[in-house]
């Protein structure tokens, strides 16, 4: 699917410099069995990182498990060539950090086995998430060829500015993620506030989409999706440009200071419960709170 929906810019960037790993990478003899030093420089552009905000270390991209993920990919892969180790670890990167908007990496090579004096020998790679995506379904590298085998439900909202364009900004978007895929998507409905009621109706729906992420790194990506469209916390239940809530995550059951799953609310919500009933064939049906907007109102 193709969209004229452009993304927000990154603005956030992650610096890791200079780190050295032990590895077998190379295409001699002698550089397999002995080994040697590689430094690796990473930059991570980011999607907005709730951690500016709230100084909680879960709502930013770790680099410590950055770092982890990094040595690992060093230290075990079988590459003859940096190139083919570095293209490797930058889609690992997307598909393990959905805040990761763009990177560049450098893999330097200070033992290359070639005569003369040199610093070291290098090759950098510059990747988007978007740019990422066309090469992840066929990809061999460790991590990626797993099916998207969990369920997420994700309740849409939006009640100031262009509604429809916000929700559909909010698709778009985490569809371009990979591990993603969006599988069901209900109507579009007009609902009546629910907690705060002096605010504007909402449009609502509810998608379910089947992917590889867990449920913190879902919980993070929506939640940037929402800082993107200029959502606000301030009030609770308040008017939004985008609310995105996780609904349910297959048949886990969790709760944790930042995620409950099941949603512990969503029952009690029409604007949930009516599009849901409508995907999960159910049927549908509507309420003097819950009006049908448009069904097939986002191409599939």
């Amino acid at each position: 699917m193709t969209s004229n929906l452009s993304f927000n810019r990154p603005q956030y960037l992650i610096t890791m410099a200079e780190m050295k790993f032990h590895s077998h990478l190379g295409v001699l003899a002698a550089e397999k069995e002995q080994g040697q030093t590689i430094v690796v420089d990473l930059e991570l552009s980011c999607f907005y990182p709730l951690a500016v905000e709230t100084d909680q270390l879960e709502q930013t991209v770790n680099y410590a498990q950055v770092f982890s993920y990094v040595k690992a990919m060093v230290e075990t892969t079988e590459s003859d060539l940096i190139e083919h180790l570095a293209g490797a670890i930058a889609k690992g990167i997307f598909v393990r950090f959905p805040l990761v908007a763009a990177l560049s990496l450098t893999i330097k090579k200070p033992q290359a086995p070639i005569e003369g004096d040199f610093a070291y020998m290098a090759f950098t790679l510059t990747a988007s998430r978007e740019e990422a995506l066309s090469g992840l379904a066929s990809d061999s590298a460790p991590g990626l060829t797993e099916s998207l085998q969990h369920t997420v439900i994700i309740s849409l909202g939006s009640n100031i500015g262009d509604r429809r364009a916000h929700l559909a900004y909010a698709l778009t978007r985490l569809q371009a993620t990979p591990g993603l895929k969006l599988d069901r998507l209900s109507s579009l409905y007009e609902t009546e506030p629910w907690g705060n009621t002096e605010q504007a109706k909402y449009l609502n729906a509810v998608a379910a989409f089947k992917t590889r992420l867990e449920p913190i790194s879902m919980l993070d990506l929506c939640q940037a999706i929402e800082a993107e469209r200029g959502r606000s916390r301030e009030v609770k239940w308040g008017p939004r440009t985008l609310d995105l809530d996780l609904i349910s995550y297959d048949q886990l059951v969790m709760e944790t200071e930042r995620l409950i799953l099941p949603h512990p609310r969503y029952p009690e919500r029409e604007f949930v419960t009516i599009p849901l009933a409508e995907i999960t064939g159910a049927g549908k049906r509507e309420t003097e709170a819950v009006k049908l907007v448009k069904s097939c109102w986002y191409p599939l």
